[in-house]
């Protein structure tokens, strides 16, 4: 027929050709569907296992039931309550453990921060019950842990499948610390997948809700540890920080935590994606109910065991003088730095707490810290993705992508045009070269030489900031911990020219805590209405704040390095000027 090509004519090698090639593409598809059907396996295993957990010790909870009077007396203990009389004597490391596995089992159904108990808690409960002398700082006490850190014959995953069944050869060095100082590690609590994310879920362990309002996310990567200390199931934390990952679920749920200084605590045996690089490091944290929680977790793991297990710590024990110094400070503030603007409520967070801390006597100035936006589009990013995001790709390959990863995932698997396109899409569409920058900064370096000179360019600007810092000769700087408060799931990337206030810090090394000062006001929604709109990140925060009356707004106190316990001491003075 005329137009049709007779098969008979086509040659012999077109034939095998196009065989080959259809039959190639076939294969690959059907290797790729068995490789995603196998992790999905072991995704369903990992969770039975975790769950068949979660079983074993509400089972053992129903069957060995605390007194109601004595269970209510120890939740409504604070830390420094609990620590004593645990110490005393008065009550029993089990009947704390099973008190506060139940209270945690019950709330987990409620908002999933539990990954998994840790099934020899009671064994230590038990051990520490024995023991009648030379008690040391947290005996008896129950502690949950962030995934992130070892326990010995256990996986820390990531929320990642690749990493599931590697199980850790020995405890993390904080781990051992705590249970060295007689505290009872009795969950590992929930993480975003990577942990690099202020939404808090993973394709094993699922979401974590907020439980101020389990609409909204409890912040990341600590998202666990936030939501298990926000509910009360939980009286002391463990997390870690390296883009705000302990001070943002501070502020999304109402708790107090501390991000010290890259090289006070140990990092041995704690997980990070973010181990390509270490110009701004990952670094664990204390977490806790309020500040006297954060400072007891803090003193017992400055201790010399601690500094033995990690030569590479200074042995720097707690500075108790320092902490408890009375003089007057100079203290700066701002409640922005030049990009996008915090919400009403994370403004007058900063000016209340001015106000207080005027009160008590501290001369608080102004402080314009310098060109924060191009530190964190122009340097701090292109830090982390150094590598353009080949490791985290690594990590991820073959997985399911949890719905929270999926932008970056897309973004770090195009080729470098398509990601440059894509940059300048994004600003256009946003009207936000900021934006379009941060986005061209995750492509990474090029070179080794490239590397260097970003290097240098991070050491130019702690200096810049340094400077800045001691020309107004400041002790300490108060700020907005976030631009909004808890956003519903799913505004990770949408939104995330709000969330700079806390990153800046990671670059520059300098500790910083977060502590909880006010809550969300009619007054403060109604201010909404005069906030910009000129960005599409500005647009999507208007967004997320609708419906946030009562949500917890929490306040960033930030010290030059190694000066946590000046920073613990200014968080506790407005902790006290606050309640009162």
């Amino acid at each position: 027929m005329s137009g049709l090509v007779d098969a008979t004519t086509v040659p012999m090698w077109v034939k095998y050709v196009v065989l080959f090639t259809t039959g190639g593409t076939a294969l690959m598809y059907l290797e790729g569907a068995y490789r995603r059907y196998i992790v999905r396996q072991v995704i369903r295993k990992r969770k039975e296992k975790a769950q068949m957990a979660m079983e074993r010790v509400r089972t053992q909870v129903n069957e060995q039931q605390v007194d109601g009077k004595l269970s209510a007396d120890i939740l409504n203990m604070t830390a420094v309550q609990l620590q004593t009389a645990l110490q005393a004597g008065k009550v029993k490391a089990v009947d704390v453990l099973q008190t506060y596995q139940k209270k945690a089992i019950q709330e987990n159904d409620r908002f999933n921060f539990i990954l998994e108990p840790i099934l020899e808690a009671r064994d230590l409960a038990e051990a520490r019950d024995q023991q009648q002398d030379n008690k040391k700082k947290l005996h008896g006490i129950p502690i949950s842990v962030k995934e992130s850190f070892n326990f010995k014959g256990q996986d820390t995953t990531g929320g990642c499948a690749s990493l599931i069944g590697k199980l850790a050869r020995e405890d993390a060095v904080l781990v051992q610390v705590l249970k060295d100082q007689g505290a009872v590690p009795f969950v590992r609590t929930n993480i975003p997948q990577t942990m690099l994310s202020f939404d808090c879920s993973n394709p094993i362990y699922g979401k974590t809700l907020n439980p101020h309002d389990p609409t909204r996310t409890p912040g990341g990567s600590s998202g666990g540890e936030g939501a298990i200390l926000a509910s009360e199931a939980s009286i002391l934390g463990l997390g870690s920080d390296i883009a705000g990952s302990v001070r943002i679920p501070c502020h999304f749920c109402g708790v107090t935590g501390l991000k010290p200084t890259h090289g006070r605590l140990s990092t041995k045996g704690m997980l990070s994606f973010s181990s390509h690089q270490n110009i701004v490091s990952a670094v664990g944290g204390p977490m806790a109910r309020d500040v006297d929680g954060v400072v007891l977790l803090m003193k017992a793991l400055l201790s010399p065991l601690h500094f033995k297990l990690d030569p590479s710590v200074p042995p720097i024990p707690f500075q108790d003088k320092e902490y408890a110094d009375t003089r007057r400070l100079r203290i700066g503030y701002y409640t922005s730095h030049g990009y996008v603007d915090p919400v009403p409520a994370c403004t007058r967070a900063v000016l209340i707490t001015k106000e207080a801390l005027e009160q008590k006597g501290h001369t608080l100035i102004p402080f314009e810290p310098p060109r924060i936006p191009y530190a964190i589009s122009q340097l701090y990013m292109k830090v982390v993705c150094g590598d353009g995001g080949k490791s985290v790709t690594e990590y991820m390959e073959d997985d399911v992508v949890d719905p929270s990863m999926s932008m970056m995932m897309f973004n770090n698997r195009r080729s470098h045009p398509v990601r440059h396109f894509l940059a300048s899409l994004a600003g256009w569409l946003s009207n936000d070269k900021t934006h379009e920058q941060m986005l061209r900064s995750m492509i990474g370096c090029k070179s080794v030489h490239e590397w260097g000179k970003l290097y240098g360019k991070v050491r130019q600007y702690k200096d810049e900031f340094y400077d800045a810092w001691t020309r107004q000769k400041l002790d300490v700087v108060i700020c907005p911990q976030f631009g909004f408060v808890a956003p519903p799931y799913g505004y990770l990337f949408k939104t995330f020219g709000g969330g700079i206030f806390a990153p800046i810090y990671n670059l520059l090394n300098y500790p910083a805590g977060c502590l909880p000062v006010t809550a969300v006001s009619a007054n403060d929604i109604d201010g909404m209405k005069n906030y910009p709109e000129n960005t599409a990140f500005e647009k999507n925060i208007k967004k997320v704040t609708e419906g946030s009356e009562g949500l917890p707004v929490g306040l960033q106190v930030v010290g030059q390095q190694w000066q946590e316990e000046l920073v613990l001491r200014v968080m506790k003075e407005i902790e006290e000027a606050i309640k009162s």
